[in-house]
């Protein structure tokens, strides 16, 4: 019965928050302060931030942040629960406005803790940064001050970074970088490295690797090796970082001690087989038998064998003979196997025996050495079971559960390390007496006093009370605590079992300051907020209501609905209320007329939802309510004005389609005329090239001395004549061109051509004028081999124009023709390093017979044609053509091709509907 009281007072909870805020003017939106999951948006958050966004991260959707921002991690807002909201002015850049915001942590009325709020602050990102930076600083002088060779690098590649101990190790000055090096540089044989790295990357470290380097100074040196290997994202191998420990001289003392005392050799052998504890104990005893042999004084003519309960280990070579030793091994009195040496040669009688007493004394202590060997081994294996079944049990339990010896805790269960906000990691590398900084200072005394006599074995001790704890982050929680005096290892603990309860103790609080805040939300916002019982009588409603029915609260309190509605309104209004109560369907935007106390007509809008008790049961309606009187004002003159401008727009139509019709005459008359200027400047063209070529071709064939030699002043005057004639030709052409395009006369004969080849054909064309001058051109983009489609004539003509204007006005430096292409189109620039192009004259560049007026440009012949024309067949082919140019400096033209060329042609009638 409990849980679905608490179902639907969540249930209540929701519709009435959702129908409150859906019809603010604010922004606001709930955010849950563990996960940052967006719980609600209102329709006003809606505007400024399209789309589903609930489920998603509030830092992510609101500032495109890649994790909480400082404020969102702020526990203070919860811990402490501030009468007051946070309020404060912040510009959020994603939306580029300003926010009034009101920060406030609420709980839901199912008990939930929420946030109430409208943005968020990044202030302390910088501080974020800068604890990232010290913490590097940190990390290097650790890395600079330990006693072995520290070293990271790429897996199988370079070396990233060492310090100065490794060169130490490799007997180089400490100046000496060794970033860059290969790892494969300094390993002696491909064996060990392909070990090194298969290893690494099979178990994701190395462990005590011994192997051999090589050190610039051409010097072998034996080094143990540990490291770990670092991973991407996928889990490749991306880099290893390790350390290195030069054990030349250790070996080499080992060494001297296995030559000078064989008996000792065996015996380190097994003191070093017992010190790792990776190796099962059948292991050692097979283990074992390799280091009796080498410590005899015949070790190619014995073999051994091992019996220990129930289980056999023998050398490969075993044979039983007649000559041998049996030495029993023992545990607590008790024989458990044997140790057993067998000499394989045949030995007469007179022969001495082939067994030294040393050599029995070794088997005989091997045999006591193996005793204690299986006796240590199987109370591990004891201890190792029962501490597994004591970690499977309280790794499963819903309790946070520790064991606290001699002021440590020398266990922790992950829950536990969870409640208190650490890691265990962290926990159980306290030192002595620092665990008593998770307890709340209230109870510290109690509780340090209350442990002290459970790990003393005191039986005065309180078992069961409650106390507060501080989390790494300082949040404040209760706990139950259940702990007791244990033997654990053979001392006295104090077994520590805790409880989360900050959520029961809080929750009738929370519950209370939820209500309360709840209220003071309602009472700041503009809109007017009420609740009703069933019979329409106000038992609850903000300031805002008592304005905008301009009634004080005495009288608006427990005054029924009718009371201020005219007849026919009274009946709108309980169809519409009474029609919620049936389907259970909230209402938005409900209009309706009222009287205000003063008599005084208003138009209102509501919203309706009904309102629940705890047990499910309806017991009246709420929502919000707006003065729109303003607005079905000025509705009412929109409509009025409506009326006039459809009157309007009639008279206005008419003399619309008139004055089209006249336009249309006059262009009409625009396009026959435009049509004869084409067909004159056509037929003129034609008629001036005509003699214009008999005079170029004329004074060419004088040029040639053809009719006989010319001297220096009839050499000049037909150079003059041909110059004068070449220059109208070249203008009559272009004026050709021009006026073929204009009259849609001009079609592009598209096809597929090499880049390569077209450019190198226009610069070949003019070599000896940028030779002249010593101009440099330079080719970008046009490495590997290009095709574009388009016309492949008019295309060399564009560029051709082009390059002659940025060669005729460079006097020296460098033209620079650059090719790049995107999704849609070529890009094509032309830049130079000339004289550059007033500003004043930027408006002219491409207009017909337009050219910039100075000194330098007016010695040089131009018609003004040519950059009107290079416009034209750039935008046939679908292109654009623009320049920038700074005076002194040079000038960049770059124009485009597109690279599916569409060419559109329209009728005189799709021309004027386009108008």
């Amino acid at each position: 019965m409990k849980e679905n009281k608490t179902k639907n007072f969540e249930i209540q909870g929701d519709q009435k928050f959702k129908a409150i805020f859906d019809n603010f003017e604010q922004l606001v939106y709930i955010s849950d302060p563990n996960s940052y999951e967006i719980l609600y948006v209102n329709n006003k958050t809606n505007e400024y931030v399209p789309g589903d966004i609930i489920g998603k991260k509030c830092y992510e959707v609101f500032h495109e942040f890649n994790e909480p921002c400082s404020f969102c991690t702020n526990r203070l807002l919860f811990s402490k629960r501030p009468k007051s909201p946070f309020i404060f002015d912040f510009y959020n850049e994603k939306v580029g406005k300003w926010f009034h915001i009101i920060d406030q942590a609420i709980i839901w009325d199912d008990g939930r803790k929420v946030r109430f709020e409208m943005a968020e602050d990044i202030t302390k990102k910088k501080n974020l940064e800068e604890l990232l930076q010290k913490s590097e600083e940190n990390l290097k002088n650790i890395i600079k001050n330990l006693d072995v060779g520290f070293y990271k690098g790429e897996f199988k590649g370079k070396l990233l970074i060492h310090n100065q101990q490794l060169n130490s190790i490799l007997g180089l000055d400490p100046s000496v970088s060794l970033v860059g090096a290969k790892a494969s540089e300094f390993l002696v044989g491909s064996k060990t490295q392909e070990q090194y790295y298969e290893e690494l990357e099979r178990n994701g470290y190395i462990k005590n690797f011994i192997a051999k380097i090589k050190t610039p100074n051409r010097k072998t040196i034996t080094v143990e090796i540990n490291a770990h290997l670092i991973r991407d994202l996928k889990g490749n191998p991306l880099e290893v970082e390790g350390t290195i420990k030069d054990i030349t001289k250790q070996l080499e003392l080992e060494s001297k001690l296995k030559e000078s005392v064989k008996e000792l050799t065996c015996l380190y052998g097994l003191s070093k087989l017992i010190e790792n504890n990776d190796l099962p104990i059948e292991e050692i005893f097979q283990r074992t038998l390799d280091l009796i042999l080498p410590a005899f004084q015949f070790p190619n003519e014995i073999c051994c064998k091992i019996i220990i309960k129930g289980g056999e280990f023998k050398n490969d070579n075993f044979v039983e003979t007649e000559w041998k030793h049996i030495a029993e091994i023992k545990v607590k009195g008790e024989k458990i196997g044997t140790v057993e040496v067998y000499y394989l040669k045949d030995i007469q009688e007179s022969e001495q025996r082939p067994f030294l007493r040393e050599e029995l004394d070794l088997i005989n202590a091997i045999a006591e050495f193996l005793g204690r060997i299986y006796e240590q081994k199987k109370a591990e294996n004891d201890l190792r079971d029962s501490e597994e079944k004591f970690r499977i049990i309280t790794e499963q339990s819903l309790m946070g559960i520790a064991i606290l010896q001699n002021n440590n805790f020398i266990y922790i269960n992950h829950y536990f390390a969870s409640i208190c906000g650490y890691s265990v990691q962290e926990i159980m590398g306290w030192g002595s007496d620092e665990w008593i900084k998770i307890i709340h200072p209230e109870f510290r005394d109690f509780v340090s006093k209350q442990a002290a006599i459970k790990q003393q074995g005191t039986s005065d001790a309180i078992i069961h009370y409650e106390s507060k704890i501080l989390t790494k982050k300082g949040i404040v929680k209760w706990i139950d605590n259940y702990s007791k005096s244990i033997q654990f290892q053979g001392h006295y603990a104090d077994l520590i079992n805790i409880i989360d309860i900050t959520d029961q103790k809080n929750a009738e609080v929370q519950l209370k300051e939820s209500e309360e805040k709840y209220r003071k939300i309602l009472n700041n916002i503009k809109e007017g907020y009420y609740e009703v019982d069933l019979r329409g009588d106000f038992i609850f409603f903000n300031e805002s209501l008592c304005n905008i029915f301009e009634y004080p609260k005495e009288e608006l309190r427990n005054m029924n609905y009718r009371e201020y509605l005219d007849y026919s309104t009274k009946e709108k209004v309980f169809t519409q209320f009474n029609e919620v109560y049936k389907t259970e369907k909230s209402v938005k935007n409900f209009e309706y007329k009222i009287k205000t106390k003063n008599k005084k007509k208003k138009f209102i809008e509501i919203s309706i939802s009904l309102m629940y008790d705890s047990e499910g049961t309806k017991i009246g309606f709420f929502g919000i309510a707006k003065d729109i009187t303003q607005r079905k004002r000025a509705e009412l003159l929109e409509e009025r004005f409506k009326e006039q401008l459809e009157e309007e727009v009639v008279i206005r139509t008419k003399e619309l389609k008139r004055a089209l019709d006249q336009q249309k005459k006059y262009l009409d008359e625009i396009l026959r005329a435009s049509q004869i200027k084409n067909e004159f400047l056509a037929t003129m063209s034609h008629e001036l090239r005509t003699p214009l070529n008999a005079i170029i071709g004329f004074t060419d064939l004088l040029l040639e001395e053809v009719y006989g030699p010319l001297n220096q002043e009839q050499l000049q005057f037909v150079n003059d004549i041909k110059s004068s004639a070449q220059h109208q030709f070249d203008m009559v052409k272009d004026i050709l061109d021009i006026s073929k395009i204009e009259a849609g006369e001009t079609t592009l004969n598209t096809k597929i051509f090499s880049l390569n080849s077209i450019i190198e054909q226009v610069l070949s064309t003019f070599k000896p004028e940028y030779s002249k001058k010593n101009i440099k051109i330079k080719l970008k983009g046009l490495k590997s081999k290009k095709e574009i489609t388009a016309d492949p004539l008019r295309f060399k003509e564009i560029l051709y124009n082009l390059l002659d204007n940025a060669i005729k006005f460079t006097l020296e430096g460098k033209i620079t023709i650059i090719v790049e292409e995107d999704k849609e189109n070529w890009i094509f620039k032309v830049k130079d390093t000339g004289i550059g192009i007033p500003e004043k004259y930027f408006d002219i560049i491409f207009k017909d017979f337009k050219r910039v007026n100075n000194p330098y440009t007016n010695s040089l012949p131009g018609t003004g044609l040519g950059l009107s024309l290079t416009k034209r067949l750039v935008n046939l082919h679908g292109g654009n053509i623009f320049f920038t140019s700074k005076l002194g400096v040079g000038t960049t033209f770059t124009f485009t091709i597109p690279k599916n060329i569409k060419i559109e042609e329209f009728s005189v009638d799709e021309f004027l509907n386009l108008i």
